[in-house]
């Protein structure tokens, strides 16, 4: 994995010990995941060339946040964590203490299904269903989509679907959640 940049209001990150040149053997993809600000949301605090071949365990042991060494300091570090690609709940599980914070979203979904597509309706009504439209015409009814579950340390890039220049969400520390693009 290659750090391209990093800002971090002051901390420079140390860049990975990566040799500058890697060799990529065909079939292999190279995807540059951007990470952005929590409240700032566009505004770019590191960026990676990740292989399809790699797993996001990998990548997420990289990202830097000021809020998980404070939290360690304080001794309230939470291992937890999950990645949400498209459909897919990508939880962090190594540590025994880990929480799947999926599943309460999981069960809501599955035992108050009004709520919830009343929710995905006015998600999808935004942006998004206006450029799919322009693309694909008229749009059928919406559906909630079937949200899945893998564990992040057995998901490696290439296992997941993305649309590239989308933004996805990283949760971790409880309720902490930056941005990325894949």
């Amino acid at each position: 994995m290659q750090s391209l940049r990093s800002t971090n209001f002051g901390k420079q990150l140390k860049s990975p010990d990566i040799p500058e040149h890697t060799a990529v053997m065909l079939p292999e993809v190279v995807i540059c995941v951007e990470i952005y600000h929590c409240i700032r949301k566009w505004v770019k605090t590191q960026e990676f060339l990740v292989l399809g071949g790699q797993t996001l365990t990998e990548m997420r042991d990289k990202i830097y946040c000021l809020t998980d060494q404070m939290m360690q300091k304080a001794g309230q570090h939470d291992p937890s964590g999950y990645f949400l690609v498209e459909d897919v709940f990508c939880n962090d599980l190594r540590d025994t203490s880990a929480i799947d914070y999926s599943e309460p979203i999981i069960d809501w979904l599955r035992n108050k299904k009004a709520d919830a597509f009343r929710k995905w309706e006015c998600i999808i009504s935004g942006d998004l269903q206006q450029k799919q439209k322009a693309v694909v015409g008229e749009s059928t009814t919406p559906c909630l989509p079937q949200f899945r579950r893998r564990e992040m340390q057995n998901t490696r890039f290439c296992d997941l679907r993305f649309c590239l220049g989308a933004g996805y969400l990283y949760c971790h520390q409880v309720d902490f959640f930056p941005a990325y693009v894949g």
